[in-house]
């Protein structure tokens, strides 16, 4: 029977009162009173139909075969594999540098991409609970393959075989387990990802229970290492550099205010630049172009005390031109609503987080032209005073920034250049390394970095709704064309890390 049906979709339509479902996710009908009534319905309509178009019959008869064979052909492989165990008695792969403990739940299997990262992680790790099993390549994607195919392959035959649990809906035991955390360990760029996402979803296909109960964890290695003087510091992206280096900047920094001759300096500074840095995130969303008005013209909103004239192109090249300051304002209440939306699975969930953050630092003494130098807002009463190309007139500095004990400081425009005098400080003396693959690391330094349980970063993956997580997989993994366009069509502005 599953060999028909094995392809197949039916739709049906049953209207009844108080039905039951037999589990939370809704896939089965409990009312055992309508399962006769839809048996008779469709064994009638699927005969007529099947005898009117014999073609469809056809199809789904050859369609039978060919997925019996697949089955008979993955019992095979499962046999061969069971019995392969069997004969073995307990030999695992020649790949596998196996550790030394047999208390699996203190033990860890790291599932390494390429032989050369492979050899580097087997010198760095600790015998004693550290296992590690390099994979060549990248693993067949279980979502669109049949089982036999699955079961051929050789990469997951290895990976099967040194997890010890069996395969598949009859074969899996999680009790024989032999390691108690599997860690998945890439590197850190597109190939690496993709590698980690095959690997996830073989394991929520084929070994459910592995995520269920938070056995699977993502390893992540640095992509970048600052050496300053004698102090080294492993840095996981580019978020972490920027932030790294604006840490080192702030240290023996002061601002001067050119207007009122003061210095800012210490935890003072400290706080700024903390509040500058979320204001950062936000005019990078602004950045994107997907809210029709850029982080210039949102912070003209109350500047001066009145409104200039303000001309906004829209994202579908559409303009539209405000005078008055309630037109305005009800156009920054329905953009704010937008940006929240926007940034709701980002580090700013607060709606009105972007507001508050502009009076913080506007009750601290600074004005709105302070966080950003906008030309793109215009004033009929005044001549831009522009260059003879066509481009804005250079901005007066507002700011000086020093650093260490010159008396020389870089000027400001803006306090975003502010934090990139900062930065420009920070890299000061100061050497980047950006790693492009765990086999460029040492054995020392992909220990302290990614090995070492007390300095690495782990994320465990968690199964928090099982329904989406299927609807995921079948979209982004599946053989749906069309649905994984429309998925990449519909969140593309939503990427926070692409590379090119």
């Amino acid at each position: 029977g599953e060999d028909f049906r094995e392809g197949l979709a039916a739709v049906l339509s049953v209207k009844l009162q108080d039905p039951q479902f037999e589990s939370q996710t809704k896939i089965k009908l409990g009312n055992r009173e309508i399962e006769g009534i839809v048996a008779s319905v469709v064994n009638d309509r699927l005969s007529q139909h099947l005898e009117e178009n014999p073609a469809v019959g056809k199809s789904i008869v050859n369609k039978a075969v060919l997925a019996a064979r697949a089955r008979e052909a993955a019992r095979r492989q499962r046999d061969l594999v069971r019995r392969k165990g069997a004969l073995a008695s307990g030999n695992l792969p020649g790949k596998l540098a196996d550790c030394q403990s047999k208390n699996m739940e203190a033990t860890e299997l790291y599932i390494v991409e390429g032989d050369s990262a492979g050899g580097t992680a087997k010198q760095a790790r600790d015998r004693h609970y550290q296992a590690i099993l390099p994979l060549r390549g990248k693993i067949l994607n279980v979502e669109k393959a049949r089982l036999d195919k699955i079961l051929n392959h050789e990469e997951i035959q290895i990976l099967i075989t040194a997890l010890g649990t069996g395969f598949g809906q009859d074969d899996f035991n999680i009790a024989k387990l032999r390691y108690g955390k599997i860690i998945i360990m890439t590197d850190a760029d597109v190939d690496g990802s993709h590698i980690r996402t095959l690997l996830l979803t073989f394991f929520y296909r084929q070994m459910p229970e592995l995520v269920i109960q938070n056995r699977i964890y993502i390893a992540a290695p640095p992509l970048y290492k600052l050496r300053k003087g004698k102090r080294e510091r492993y840095i996981l992206d580019e978020r972490g550099l920027r932030r790294a280096l604006l840490e080192m900047g702030v240290d023996k920094a002061r601002v001067e205010f050119v207007a009122g001759s003061t210095m800012i300096e210490g935890d003072e500074l400290q706080q700024l630049v903390r509040q500058l840095t979320q204001l950062e995130g936000y005019r990078e969303q602004f950045s994107l172009g997907r809210f029709g008005v850029s982080f210039s013209e949102y912070m003209q909103l109350e500047n001066n005390g009145r409104l200039p004239r303000v001309r906004i192109v829209q994202p579908d090249g559409s303009t539209q031109v405000f005078t008055e300051r309630d037109e305005w304002s009800e156009y920054i209440d329905q953009l704010e609503d937008e940006v929240a939306a926007q940034t709701a699975s980002a580090e700013f969930h607060d709606a009105d987080a972007l507001e508050k953050l502009v009076e913080s630092l506007t009750a601290a003494g600074f004005a709105r032209d302070d966080f950003t130098i906008a030309h793109a807002v215009e004033d009929e009463e005044q001549d831009d005073g522009g260059t003879e190309d066509g481009s804005p007139p250079p901005a007066e500095a507002r700011f000086v920034v020093h650093t260490g004990n010159s008396d020389e400081g870089r000027p400001a425009a803006d306090l975003f250049q502010v934090l990139d005098a900062l930065r420009l400080a920070g890299e000061t003396g100061v050497d980047i390394q950006r790693y492009k693959g765990l086999g460029e690391m040492n054995a020392d330094q992909l220990w302290d970095s990614t090995m070492n349980p007390e300095t690495r970063t782990l994320f465990p993956v968690l199964l928090e709704d099982q329904m989406e997580a299927d609807h995921l997989f079948s979209v982004l993994m599946g053989p749906g064309v069309e649905q994984r366009r429309s998925f990449i069509e519909k969140h593309a502005l939503e990427v926070r890390n692409l590379d090119i």
